[in-house]
């Protein structure tokens, strides 16, 4: 929920009004989830056009923004919400008559009314569609975890069997509701089953425990994405290696790029590549991308629907060679026989020990000494050591389909995209050494259309990005995992395990005390002076109206970490999204701001899971700390510690709009602060149509005395709130 999003479709007719008398809206209306196409602004008790849904038919009937809206057919209309349950009661196929004022003139104008699946049509095109029968889910379908267990028994106590039951079916409504072009298996299976949602977040965590080499997170992303890999062969361990081999290696993987791409011919994938710098700048700036110039919007949709037809598993598959090839150079040669090199490439400063052009682009050796490498067509880099400089030359679209660097020490500077891959597949290992990553948007294991790592094995880190940064990923997989050191990531917005449409995005962090923060530039979502958006920490998000989210990940092992960022963020969900922050272990921070920590909006999923230590988690405005708003799943679990949780309104356990949403706290003494929640359902008014309440809850389980602010929650003690709400202390 940016802002209230009316939908509103129109036709051309376009008559003079005769200034009929309007009567009040009843209170009571049907929901046909009728919608025409368009979003409007209240100001007082006037309403205005503030957006018109490009290609839909309010902008074939030539509604502008500006227009005020008056009355819909013999109703008045004086507020957004009275427009939204008056259209929704409209059947898709009939037609609306809507007077408005335009240039001090009355007009009325003859409205179609449809629906979202109609509206937003891109979304049901061509790509992967999810299986609802997945085997991998099986474990889900069995598994009953406490939480669940928990759950089922106060739902029967409280007698919300019924209830519960409309919410489930409400849920399964909105994943039919929309097209599931790129929805993940994942994704569909969560939406559908809400009381597995404990079982899925302990299973997901389980998983990230697991991850210990490249190939493992690839083979976690291939899963995830619903990618079933040909042949995941294991490392080579070769005793040696030629550089003519290596180039016969970086050849094979080009060739897997080239066969990502067989459905687009030449021109489309040089469009591609070259629209998603500015398709994603725009989405940074806007937050969707229906905003903006008719022109601006036909080019972006067109370019997500040639990224629909790119083989994600064959840019796995080049990945998975460059893992392979990586293995092969583990450690610096003691002694490399060098054939002869064809020259010095400009832009290249320091000793180089071999050279060579090729039509992939350049094969460098550098020496143990500091060197300069300014150049963007590096095919392949061994730098032996020293104190190293990288800097960028051009865009990162305009990069060799595979690239491998790998710096065996030093600290170095990377002052460029390092690790992106749009439409092109890199791989970047960093040995040792305190370095400095800094990129002004997609780099530090990004992707487009490709698959982006940056791994950093040693030393005391320094990251910093603007937007698209720190594992981020669409349609393909973005990877950042640093081994060790007490680092430092720094992003404008959207990133630090940051799942887009098809994408997976994980940033893995194995040891250290670290500070992850994506709160200082990015302007608020609602114009909040002095607050910021994040979009960062564990976010999985779609473009809304165009296509569903992916899979963001923020997984930090061991270590006193401080967490802080902007609206949404920190384990959250957005439109069908799946966004997760999993900290193992440690006496942890986390502060956010709305939608923050284990929070989700509009047919999503936000999980936050902190395995253990004292940690302090505050989050400013609204819905956080296990939150979810319109028909989405929001989910914080902390197992062991004593905890302090400060939220605002609905906050810790609180849904509205159809949510689902769970704090549950396992042991520790608690302090529990928040104007509005713990346990609480609120407003249902979204889609009345789906004829479902909420279900928001607050569970502590441990069996020391806790401290709560809101009215009868207290030890030992369980209730239910209107709405529904269920709170339960132990």
């Amino acid at each position: 929920m940016i802002r209230l999003a009316l939908l509103l479709l129109c036709s051309t007719a376009t008559l003079r009004a005769q200034s009929p008398s309007h009567q009040p809206l009843p209170d009571h209306l049907p929901a046909q989830y009728g919608i025409i196409g368009l979003r409007a602004d209240q100001r007082s008790d006037s309403l205005f056009v503030a957006r018109v849904y490009p290609g839909g038919p309010a902008a074939t009937a030539g509604l502008m923004r500006g227009d005020q809206l008056i009355a819909a057919d013999s109703f008045r209309l004086t507020s957004t919400d009275e427009l939204s349950r008056y259209i929704q009661s409209i059947q898709p196929g009939n037609r609306t008559q809507l007077v408005i004022r335009r240039g001090g003139q009355l007009d009325s104008v003859s409205v179609a009314v449809t629906d979202i699946g109609q509206l937003y049509s891109a979304m049901g095109t061509e790509g992967h569609r999810p299986n609802p029968s997945a085997k991998r889910h099986n474990r889900w379908r069995q598994h009953s975890d406490p939480t669940e267990r928990t759950l089922t028994e106060l739902v029967q106590v409280h007698e919300l069997s019924t209830a519960f039951a409309a919410l489930q079916d409400a849920l399964h409504l909105e994943t039919l509701r929309y097209g599931a072009d790129a929805r993940l298996d994942d994704i569909h299976f969560a939406l559908n089953n809400p009381l597995k949602t404990g079982a899925i977040t302990a299973d997901l965590s389980s998983e990230l425990t697991e991850i210990h080499s490249v190939a493992d997170a690839l083979r976690w992303s291939a899963r995830h994405l619903d990618i079933a890999l040909s042949n995941p062969v294991e490392p080579r361990r070769k005793p040696t290696i030629s550089l003519d081999e290596t180039y016969r290696e970086l050849t094979a993987a080009a060739a897997e790029v080239d066969r990502a791409f067989t459905r687009l011919s030449a021109d489309e994938r040089d469009l591609l590549r070259t629209i998603v710098p500015s398709m994603l700048q725009h989405f940074a700036v806007n937050g969707r991308l229906d905003e903006g110039t008719d022109t601006e919007f036909e080019r972006y949709n067109h370019a997500l629907q040639l990224a629909k037809r790119v083989d994600i598993g064959s840019l796995l598959a080049a990945a998975f060679r460059l893992n392979d090839l990586a293995s092969d150079w583990a450690t610096p040669p003691q002694h490399i026989s060098l054939p002869t090199g064809t020259g010095r490439p400009s832009g290249v400063l320091g000793d180089l020990l071999y050279a060579h052009s090729t039509p992939l682009g350049w094969i460098l050796v550098g020496s143990n000494g500091p060197n300069y490498y300014a150049r963007s067509d590096i095919l392949f880099l061994m730098e032996l050591g020293g104190n190293d400089v990288y800097v960028d030359t051009g865009p990162p679209a305009l990069v060799p389909p595979v690239s491998l660097y790998l710096d065996y020490g030093g600290n170095d500077h990377y002052l460029q995209h390092t690790g992106t891959g749009i439409g092109s597949v890199t791989l970047r290992i960093d040995s040792s050494g305190d370095d400095i990553y800094k990129a002004r948007h997609m780099g530090q294991g990004s992707a487009f259309c490709g698959v982006g790592i940056l791994v950093d094995l040693e030393g005391n880190d320094f990251y910093q990005g603007g937007p698209a940064v720190q594992g981020s990923a669409f349609f393909g997989s973005g990877l950042l995992i640093d081994r060790e050191g007490n680092d430092f990531y720094s992003i404008s917005h959207i990133g630090q395990g940051f799942g887009g449409m098809r994408g997976m995005g994980l940033l893995a962090d194995t040891k250290g005390d670290d500070f992850y923060l994506a709160d200082f530039q990015a302007h608020s979502a609602y114009g909040l002076e002095g607050q910021f958006a994040g979009w960062a920490q564990g976010v999985g998000c779609g473009f809304r109206g165009q296509g569903s989210g992916g899979i963001g990940v923020l997984y930090d092992r061991s270590g006193n970490d401080r967490y802080q960022a902007g609206e949404f963020s920190q384990g959250l969900g957005y439109f069908f999204g799946l966004g997760m922050l999993f900290d193992e272990s440690g006496d942890d921070l986390y502060r956010g701001r709305r939608y923050a920590q284990g929070s989700a909006a509009h047919q999503a999923i936000g999980l936050l899971f902190d395995a253990a230590g004292d940690d302090t988690y505050r989050a400013s405005t609204a819905a956080g700390q296990g939150a979810s708003w319109d028909a989405a799943i929001g989910y914080l679990r902390d197992v062991k510690g004593n905890d302090i949780y400060r939220g605002a309104t609905l906050a810790q356990g609180a849904a509205a709009m159809n949510g689902w949403a769970l704090l549950i706290d396992e042991g520790g003494r608690d302090i529990y602060s928040a104007q509005s929640g713990q346990g609480l359902g609120g407003s249902a008014i979204y889609w009345g149509g789906r004829n479902a309440q909420n279900m928001g809850g607050l569970i502590d389980l441990g069996d020391q005395p806790d401290t709560y602010t809101r009215p009868m929650r207290r030890d030992g003690h369980t209730l239910r709130d209107p709405g529904f709400g269920i709170f339960l202390d132990r």
